[in-house]
């Protein structure tokens, strides 16, 4: 249900912002286009008046002016203005999808992508991975807010170089989704980015910050819903977490 209702914000908040777009920008054309066609009328008439009587001369000059009147006004203004829009519209696409800290994709891209291979057929995917950094609180309170977002930037690097589908979905967790890979296979990635993140610790205002990370991984059955597949891989997490507070 977070999912449903971070995403009804999203287009809300896009729908609001092409709103006053095309309230700043339509209002204009209309005020020059009432200005253009009162000035084309009274020159319409004045050719009228000079060349010829005839009411039907009078029709023809003033619909012929009006029709040029309106492509000029499309292609200058109104064909601008579309452009413009669909711009907005790929930007805010992009915006309400991705991570602003991090760059990766969100929880709402997470859903997106999910269902999108969901509904096709072929390729599907076939390991998640739900992951958080251990005791990320600890970094917080230890170097500052402003190191934590340094950790999280820095892994969400790492994590770009073991997956193509990376996501971070909310606070320290990210999700990883793989495309035909086995779970062993999949155990063979975590274990190595388990190496990386300890052979490449984060430097953040000339401190050196170690950190560890614990991984939640399962199969993924595309005729469940994505909730049901995450609740699997939070379970496999919630017991990686337990067994590591037992060895210590």
């Amino acid at each position: 249900m977070i999912l449903m209702n971070s995403t009804e914000i999203f287009m809300n908040s896009n729908k609001k912002i092409k709103q006053q777009f095309l309230l700043a920008n339509t209002i204009p054309i209309i005020f020059i286009i009432l200005v253009g066609s009162a000035f084309v009328y009274l020159i319409s008439k004045v050719i009228v008046l000079n060349l010829s009587a005839d009411p039907y001369f009078e029709i023809f000059v003033l619909s012929a002016s009006f029709v040029f009147i309106e492509l000029c006004f499309f292609f200058f203004c109104i064909r601008p203005l579309i452009n413009k829009l669909k711009e907005i519209s790929l930007y805010l696409h992009k915006t309400a999808n991705s991570d602003f800290l991090t760059k990766l994709n969100n929880r709402s891209a997470l859903a997106d992508d999910y269902n999108e291979i969901k509904s096709k057929k072929g390729s599907v995917f076939t390991s998640l991975v739900l992951l958080d950094i251990d005791n990320f609180k600890r970094v917080n309170d230890t170097f500052g807010h402003k190191s934590g977002d340094d950790v999280l930037i820095h892994l969400a690097q790492i994590l770009r170089l073991y997956c193509d589908n990376c996501y971070r979905i909310g606070g320290e967790e990210f999700v990883l989704l793989y495309r035909e890979h086995s779970i062993e296979q999949t155990e063979n990635i975590i274990n190595a980015l388990r190496k990386k993140i300890a052979a490449n610790p984060c430097i953040s205002l000339n401190d050196t910050i170690e950190y560890t990370c614990t991984f939640g991984l399962t199969n993924v059955n595309m005729n469940e819903t994505l909730e049901s597949n995450l609740s699997k891989a939070d379970l496999a997490l919630y017991t990686g977490k337990r067994k590591a507070e037992m060895l210590q």
